[in-house]
């Protein structure tokens, strides 16, 4: 196996790069993900057009920020008019701008069919790298494959049950780091698909602060139901766990000297057909949520500073609730699918758990964190991940979560507030799937020019 190395560098608030470091930015991660991440590190706000945006949830999720403190500002989403339409429209611009959407459409229908064929060439190559259940592997990469020809972002699963395609296309790409790296990724940067060197970086990073980590990631659904994903060989579930690559990745992080608390185990125990997740939606609900609360206030109570920490009585009432799933509203479907999910909901006084800055442990990650906690259309308030943790350990945990980037906005997030070197412990929990989904990829923050004398 390639030796990875991860410089040490202590976090630090970003600055905004000046005009050298944005063209470098631009070579280095091209044009699209350096507007980006320079759009995060500047904290300017995001004039986005809903309607650009409506039904890609990558867009639209991808840049709405979240955490405990709205004062930080972090990528801020308001409403902005149509970019351009019906100024100076003259009849050669709208040809033009016609000619140019049947390009772009031409080359996009190019671009799918190489994708399928890649697709089914990672299927191909991951099983043959020593991933455990090859069958199976190959089946979940040629599903994938079929529904991104298609431009379907959600399969129909047995039962009902709905899958985001990106998470079916990570189970289907088998090993993610190291030499099947650039195989399996979908970073925008070939420096930056390997997910093994940002983590051990962000690690070193925070040790280098005082802080400890723990890295939480929350399992793909289809790998918890895989009776329900159409296509799999029979008996493909009895053949081990379908994500047996990303254990084998855990192991290796383990002994690199990183704390993983692997979820799959934990959650495939869980009773019922679910396993803890939402048949209709992406996320985890109830069950899945309380249990690795449950699991992580283990990790968090044999530290020898959490009996220091003072405490907090809390009350919770298990209510049960309808939604309407994201993947649902996403397949389309008149009328939408509902379905109901039992929570535990957790209050102070009559109110909801807010997230403290004071807190000596930081929970960071993506939606996992916000889901039924953010409300909105995240489902409710105050039966989330943080509320669970706040309960089990009896104070309220820190937050910075950012809609569907947990791996690396998420981190550019925390070193803009500067006030890492406060916490404790960093559990940073996000979905499994951004091992080979993100398109921004792992770089390390030192590669984002982010890193360097950590902040006074």
């Amino acid at each position: 196996m390639a030796r990875v190395e991860a410089r040490d560098g202590p976090l630090e608030a970003p600055r905004r790069p000046g005009r050298q470091r944005e063209a470098e930015l631009r070579e280095e991660l091209g044009e699209g993900a350096a507007a980006e991440l320079d759009r995060l590190v500047s904290g300017q706000r995001l004039g986005v057009d809903a309607e650009l945006v409506a039904g890609h949830p990558e867009l639209e999720a991808g840049q709405q920020p979240s955490g405990g403190d709205r004062r930080l500002g972090e990528q801020v989403v308001e409403a902005a008019p149509a970019h351009g339409r019906g100024v100076g429209a003259t009849p050669a611009r709208v040809a033009r701008g016609f000619a140019a959407r049947l390009a772009r459409g031409f080359a996009a229908g190019v671009a799918r069919g190489f994708a399928a064929g890649a697709l089914l060439l990672a299927a191909a190559t991951g099983a043959a790298a020593g991933s455990a259940g090859g069958d199976a592997t190959a089946a979940l990469a040629h599903l994938a494959a079929e529904a991104e020809a298609a431009r379907r972002d959600v399969v129909v699963g047995r039962g009902g049950w709905l899958f985001l395609t990106g998470e079916l296309r990570y189970l289907g790409a088998g090993r993610f780091w190291g030499a099947d790296a650039l195989r399996a990724s979908r970073s925008r940067k070939p420096a930056h698909a390997d997910p093994l060197p940002g983590i051990l970086a962000f690690r070193n990073q925070l040790r280098a602060l005082g802080v400890e980590l723990l890295v939480v990631p929350v399992p793909a659904k289809a790998a918890l139901v895989p009776l329900a994903v159409p296509g799999l060989p029979e008996g493909a579930a009895a053949n081990g766990r379908l994500d047996a690559a990303s254990a084998e990745f855990y192991t290796l992080l383990e002994e690199r000297g990183v704390e993983v608390l692997d979820l799959q185990p934990l959650l495939a125990a869980v009773p019922g057909e679910g396993r803890g997740f939402c048949r209709n939606d992406t996320h985890w609900c109830g069950a899945g949520i309380e249990l690795a609360a449950a699991r992580i206030a283990e990790r968090v109570r044999a530290r020898s500073w959490y009996a220091e920490v003072s405490k907090r009585h809390y009350a919770a009432e298990r209510r049960e609730i309808e939604i309407e799933g994201d993947l649902a509203r996403k397949l389309g479907e008149a009328p939408i699918r509902r379905e109901a999910v039992r929570l535990r909901f957790v209050s102070e006084a009559g109110a909801p758990v807010a997230p403290s800055r004071g807190s000596p442990l930081l929970l960071l990650g993506d939606s996992l964190s916000l889901v039924f906690h953010e409300g909105g259309d995240l489902h409710a308030r105050g039966a989330g991940l943080p509320d669970q943790l706040a309960l089990e350990l009896g104070f309220p945990v820190d937050l910075v979560a950012v809609r569907g980037s947990g791996e690396t906005s998420a981190r550019i997030s925390l070193a803009r507030r500067g006030d890492v070197a406060s916490k404790k412990l960093v559990v940073w929990c996000f979905t499994a799937r951004v091992f080979t989904e993100s398109h921004l990829g792992w770089p390390t923050l030192e590669a984002l020019r982010l890193g360097g004398k950590a902040p006074d």
